[in-house]
Parts: C-alpha cells; structure tokens; sequence
C-alpha cells in the first residue's frame, strides 16, 4: 500500500499560483461555498454514499460472513475519504498547501 502524505505535491506548485486566491480566501467566502446548494447536494451526497458502502459491506458480512480483505480495505478507504472530503475546512485545505503557500 503506497505511503500517505499529508503534504501537497510540488507539482500543485504551479496550480496555486494560477489560482493565486487561496490566501486571500475568507471564511466566510468558504462557508458561502459550503453552504450553496449544490454544494449541500454534494457534501450529503457523500456522507450517504459512506453510509450506503458501509451498508453494503455490512450485509455481505451478515449474508455470507466473509469479506475480503480487499473488500475490506477499499470500503474503508472510500468511506474515510468521503466523510474527510464532507467535512472539508478552510484551516484543513490551508494546512495541507502549507508548505506551498510558505507562512
């Protein structure tokens, strides 16, 4: 299994600077995205579709009792980044181009 990074790639270096917006985002202009309502559609699009592979999981155990570890893994990879994704915050998408952004 590959090695997680909590730093953003070098290759993301010409990507900000193109934006150039990140540092000038607000939280309120980021709570503004949040709560649109298509963002709302997909944040709750993704919680559910946590629930619903935790779900289908579940029942493969209680009909079968086995789950592959494959299985096994990639639910909880999938689930872990939906709910990661769904509680997106400004401080947590700062944090992660720290090291790009420079203080």
């Amino acid at each position: 299994m590959p090695e997680q990074t909590t730093e953003a790639p070098q290759s993301t270096q010409p990507i900000l600077s193109e934006l150039g917006t990140l540092r000038q985002l607000t939280d309120q202009e980021f709570n503004l995205w949040r709560h649109h309502p298509v963002s709302k559609v997909v944040l709750r699009f993704l919680l559910d579709r946590a629930a619903a592979l935790e779900g289908a999981v579940l029942n493969q155990w209680r009909n079968t009792g086995v789950i592959s570890d494959v299985a096994n893994w990639e639910t909880r990879g999938r689930v872990a980044e939906a709910r990661d994704v769904s509680g997106l915050t400004l401080d947590s998408v700062r944090a992660f181009y720290k090291e790009v952004l420079g203080p």
